[in-house]
């Protein structure tokens, strides 16, 4: 069977279409998206697993660490975790003003036009770009070939340029993802991205959520992405955690705030809970409600530089 150049730039379209919801320079591109997740999982274990284990006990039990600041950094990673393992699962497509770059839109766009994946056309588009030196396109069509066979079941003296990568390769993946998310997809529906009722909640249960099921999760993730970077990519990642510029435990035996400086955390709270009381004047004209003790919004700008300041370093 002879592959014609019409399937061969079908599968260039088809493909740069992949790499750009794969990888591209886009802020939701999915190895993006993977990137943050896998970093603030990372910093997150490691801070408040490692960090707690080693706290003293305290008096009466438990250990000698802020309630208040373990609460925030916990409910606003579950928060935000949740979320973005929501989004790498929307069912959205690919085209249109809908489109969402997702593991779940690309695995199925990819296995709908598996047609395209012959080992001919693989081979014969070449990798993507421009400079690459013989022996990179060597070892990249060895590694290509490798990675058909093992999809194909063909053995490497059994070849043949009409070769396909089935679509049911892709469907299993997908299907394995569903099994894995449909254990938290229901409290994500629920208890993040709408405000169920008791009725419609039923028996969601948000303190309940084994944290193993998330990273369990995570992973399967990572393991999709790498399967599709393996098909579709010239080159894959060892992994998605970012490489930080610099030391990512700096200061971090420090206090956060000094013990002579905790009345100003006390009167900035009792300040704030003033504001919020003065709400309950709602008949008053809005400024009139307004308690600040200072410009709010410079106090968010510097916050703010602080933080793209911090993500800069890293280079995540």
């Amino acid at each position: 069977m002879f592959i014609c150049d019409a399937h061969v730039e079908q599968l260039r379209d088809k493909r740069q279409q992949w790499i750009d919801c794969l990888e591209g320079e886009d802020v939701n591109s999915i190895t993006k998206q993977l990137t943050r997740m896998t970093w603030n999982i990372t910093a997150f274990r490691v801070l408040m697993e490692e960090c707690f284990d080693r706290a003293p006990n305290g008096e009466g039990g438990g250990k000698q660490v802020n309630w208040l600041l373990v609460e925030l950094l916990k409910e606003s990673f579950l928060a935000s975790l949740l979320l973005a393992l929501r989004r790498l699962m929307d069912n959205a497509g690919l085209d249109g003003n809908r489109s969402v770059y997702s593991l779940w839109s690309l695995l199925k766009d990819i296995s709908e036009h598996s047609h395209l994946l012959t080992r001919d056309a693989i081979i014969r588009l070449g990798p993507p770009g421009e400079n690459h030196g013989q022996l990179w396109l060597q070892d990249w069509s060895k590694f290509k070939h490798s990675v058909i066979d093992g999809l194909t079941g063909v053995a490497e003296d059994q070849r043949s340029s009409v070769d396909r990568i089935p679509y049911d390769v892709f469907g299993r993946r997908r299907k394995k993802l569903q099994e894995k998310f449909q254990n938290v997809e229901n409290l994500i529906n629920k208890e993040i991205a709408h405000a169920a009722t008791p009725k419609s909640r039923g028996g969601v249960n948000y303190q309940g959520i084994r944290w193993g099921d998330l990273y369990g999760f995570h992973g399967e993730l990572c393991k999709a992405a790498h399967f599709l970077l393996d098909i579709v990519s010239k080159t894959g990642m060892d992994s998605f955690l970012p490489v930080f510029q610099g030391d990512e435990f700096q200061y971090l035996s420090q206090p956060i705030v000094a013990k002579k400086d905790l009345q100003r955390l006390a009167d900035r709270w009792a300040k704030l809970r003033g504001e919020y009381e003065s709400w309950r004047n709602w008949r008053q004209r809005p400024e009139q409600n307004h308690v600040s003790d200072g410009d709010d919004s410079h106090e968010w700008a510097k916050i703010h530089a602080r933080y793209k300041s911090a993500k800069d370093s890293r280079g995540a």
